[in-house]
């Protein structure tokens, strides 16, 4: 467990689609508090001074194989700054819902496109969070894109049902990674 009581002042910005983000990044402020960081938590729209903070968490969903556009573009138009300071990375998406050696690859492909994005940006570290899969928060032709998607990848839930509907997030494994972050 990371016995962090230095106070440092940390942003976890993050980009969301239908709000299991923003859950995810509040929790991860909450579990860096209880260590004795500052934290403030933005969405990555939102303009911030980042040297203001020692320490800074990004994430989002995946959507179409890559995080989403705006969390992309604060990582590219803050690249000189980020390289400069510890950064950790972070993306849910509903394939990790089951794990196996196809997902790991597809896994792998997300988090290499995420690193593609600024490579002067090396995080120390990237969670990789099972999401939320909420059909009623998605717009219709995303929801019919990611049920396609899902079918043509195969990709199951726990159960064996693909494109299955449910909160995969597992709070035990995104607080086990918070705290297993090494900042330097």
């Amino acid at each position: 467990m990371n016995e962090n009581k230095n106070g440092h002042k940390v942003l976890v910005a993050y980009d969301t689609e239908a709000g299991s983000t923003i859950e995810i990044a509040d929790f991860i402020g909450n579990v860096l508090s209880e260590n004795g960081d500052i934290v403030e938590i933005k969405n990555v729209s939102e303009t911030v001074d980042l040297t203001s903070y020692d320490r800074i968490i990004i994430g989002s969903p995946i959507r179409y194989d890559k995080w989403m556009s705006n969390a992309s573009k604060f990582v590219k138009n803050n690249q000189a700054i980020l390289s400069k300071m510890p950064v950790a990375f972070f993306f849910t998406c509903a394939v990790l819902a089951q794990k196996n050696d196809k997902t790991a690859r597809q896994v792998k492909g997300y988090s290499d496109k995420i690193y593609d994005i600024a490579p002067l940006v090396i995080p120390v570290s990237m969670g990789e969070i099972a999401g939320v899969l909420d059909y009623s928060k998605l717009s219709f032709g995303l929801t019919m894109i990611l049920k396609l998607y899902l079918f043509i990848i195969r990709i199951k839930d726990r159960d064996g049902e693909i494109g299955k509907e449910g909160d995969y997030r597992d709070w035990d494994a995104i607080r086990s990674w918070v705290e297993s972050i090494d900042f330097g």
